[in-house]
């Protein structure tokens, strides 16, 4: 039996859920929808591997405000969607914080990069204390870009960490990676593509589910009317709506790039396809918890709803859900792209609806948004 004070040199959670954009992980669980959102997908993972599955994707959708997300910066951006745009920089971690403290995890949060950042070591001890402590690390960047991964196991006393990235089977990323035989990356020379972690602390008690309610909701109205958060974003919120249309009309940037400016737009109808659905069902379940705010929540979800469905008409413009040369094509059309414009305003005002309704629904609480 090994000495329990001799550190390890190879800890794996191997029961840690995968996570992944929908195309690499339907068919693990066919019967669940597309969870494409990073960070919500890695705390539900975490959460129902440490056996507290009443903290699903849906209720991390509406806690960190992703439901309620859209946002679009001049131009055409591949990061329009990273959820920490969605707030002035200065609020940008109560996405993540609203998340833990629903759950009673502390959130013991640490910079790598940047003034202040811990150094090797000092990250490397804390992500072998979790892992040891039988809790997944999540972290930024580590595999691709600086988005949330999770941190499941270490080999070679720290010098490998393990985990689950959703874009560790994307070109680039893959052919720099090994894999265990379950199918997790292993990294090496991780420091240098880390840039802070998400540790889950100590549990204490969950915080008032009535709180995390109402203030879900008073923050769906901070992210949703603020028009100006940081890295020169002016277009948040309802604005990204108006945005967006307006540049699906530079018929120059497009006939010069239509491909990528087809990525960009399609990237957006996903987040309020996907955002919109899940934010419909997460009002529905709050609804049944407060009878005096019921009747407006489910207008809320009923607009969002339609905000889904007007999304899925978005994609039929250009032949359906799905990425292909004669979807680069068809959205080059300009006369298609006039038939997006339309869907993309009716959705801005069904989103203008359900924030109003929100917003009526705290004001019967007396709760101010």
């Amino acid at each position: 039996m090994p000495d329990p004070a001799t550190p390890r040199s190879r800890h794996v959670l191997e029961g840690v859920p995968r996570v992944g954009f929908y195309p690499d992980v339907r068919h693990l669980k066919p019967r669940r929808g597309p969870e494409d959102f990073i960070f919500p997908s890695c705390m539900r993972a975490a959460m129902e591997y440490l056996g507290h599955g009443e903290h699903d994707y849906i209720h991390f959708m509406g806690v960190t405000g992703a439901g309620f997300y859209l946002n679009w910066k001049d131009g055409w951006h591949d990061d329009n969607g990273a959820l920490y745009f969605m707030a002035p920089y200065d609020e940008h971690l109560k996405l993540f914080q609203y998340a833990f403290d629903s759950t009673g995890y502390a959130m013991d949060f640490a910079a790598v990069k940047g003034p202040g950042g811990l150094d090797e070591a000092e990250v490397r001890r804390r992500i072998l204390a979790s892992i040891d402590a039988g809790k997944p690390v999540m972290a930024h960047g580590v595999v691709g870009p600086p988005e949330t991964c999770l941190i499941c196991g270490y080999d070679e006393a720290g010098d490998v960490l393990i985990g689950w990235s959703f874009f560790q089977s994307h070109p680039g990323v893959a052919e720099a990676i090994e894999r265990e035989p379950n199918g997790m990356f292993r990294k090496r020379g991780w420091y240098a593509d880390t840039w802070d972690l998400f540790a889950l602390g100590e549990r204490g008690e969950p915080a008032d589910p009535k709180t995390v309610r109402r203030r879900s909701l008073a923050w769906a109205s901070r992210v949703v009317r603020t028009r100006e958060t940081w890295d020169g974003r002016t277009n948040n919120g309802l604005a990204a709506y108006e945005a967006w249309a307006g540049h699906l009309g530079h018929d120059d940037e497009i006939a010069t790039d239509a491909a990528h400016c087809f990525g960009v737009h399609d990237d957006a109808v996903g987040v309020v396809a996907e955002g919109r659905w899940y934010a419909s069902r997460y009002l529905a379940r709050l609804a049944a918890d407060e009878p005096k705010m019921a009747g407006r929540l489910y207008e809320a979800a009923a607009c969002y709803a339609r905000e889904h469905d007007l999304m899925w008409e978005v994609w039929k413009c250009c032949g359906g859900n799905g990425r292909s040369p004669e979807h680069v094509r068809r959205f080059a059309d300009p006369d298609t792209r006039r038939q997006i414009v339309e869907r993309i305003r009716k959705a801005q005002a069904e989103d203008a609806k359900a924030i109003e309704h929100i917003e009526a629904a705290l004001a019967a609480v007396g709760t101010e948004p």
